[in-house]
């Protein structure tokens, strides 16, 4: 703990670390650089003087991103696409003849997962991930869960999904984009580019979409009305004194 303190201290003057500092706390001095340090830890020729690369002027929080669905972060933007051709085009699952998801090459060669066989798997198979949004609402984690990597439907849907490297997705850096076609088996063909999926920095969740995040993460574990509190407290973090005003809001 006190190690996490002084990272934060030296990064960026936490103000935690420093009320513990005023009440007589300590911890190693070199804890960054020394040579049990955490620089240490992660490289044997760590390049010191990035600990101080821009400070105070880029702030790494400002590049965080919050996920929507229970599952790994470039199955995001698919996903996403995905659901706004349904609602746009009012297909189902069954309508599908093949859906074909581009984007960086990183998608082809880590997410074509088409026979999970556990929950992480299908957490990371891009396939699994957009057949299970036309049949479960991908923003309740509860949609994803061990029987529905077993479920018939869900796996075969999976098997009509082709992912392609996207050539203007990867020349113009767009990391965490994708382009999805949907070709039903009528005959129609439709297309939708996503390239900041909501809560990206560039396409960030509102207050009310943070709100509801919560909830139903938070479902028979929290009352509402120690949400509501939760919610208040985190408005008001910049002024909190201590901060086991906030943390006593999460004991279930």
């Amino acid at each position: 703990m006190i190690k996490r303190l002084h990272l934060g201290k030296a990064a960026e003057g936490g103000a935690t670390a420093a009320l513990l500092a005023r009440r007589g706390f300590s911890g190693p001095e070199s804890v960054l650089e020394g040579k049990f340090g955490f620089c240490q830890t992660f490289s044997d020729s760590p390049r010191l003087s990035y600990l101080t690369h821009r400070l105070g002027r880029e702030f790494e929080t400002l590049n965080i991103c919050i996920k929507r669905y229970a599952c790994h972060i470039n199955a995001h933007a698919p996903i996403e696409g995905l659901q706004k051709l349904k609602e746009q085009h009012r297909f189902v699952a069954e309508d599908v003849a093949e859906i074909v998801i581009g984007g960086i090459e990183k998608l082809v060669t880590h997410h074509s997962i088409y026979d999970p066989k556990d929950l992480m798997a299908a957490q990371y198979s891009i396939p699994f991930c957009a057949a299970l949004s036309l049949y479960c609402d991908p923003m309740d984690p509860e949609s994803f869960n061990e029987r529905k990597v077993r479920d018939r439907k869900i796996r075969a849907v999976a098997r009509l999904v082709r992912l392609k490297v996207d050539r203007e997705i990867e020349e113009r850096g767009w990391d965490r984009a994708a382009r999805v076609t949907v070709r039903l088996k009528n005959g129609g063909s439709h297309t939708g580019l996503v390239i900041h999926f909501r809560g990206t920095p560039q396409n960030p969740l509102s207050p009310s979409e943070l709100e509801d995040k919560a909830r139903s993460l938070t479902n028979g574990l929290i009352s509402n009305k120690r949400l509501e509190q939760l919610f208040q407290a985190v408005d008001r973090l910049e002024q909190m004194n201590e901060v086991s005003s906030l943390t006593s809001l999460l004991r279930a």
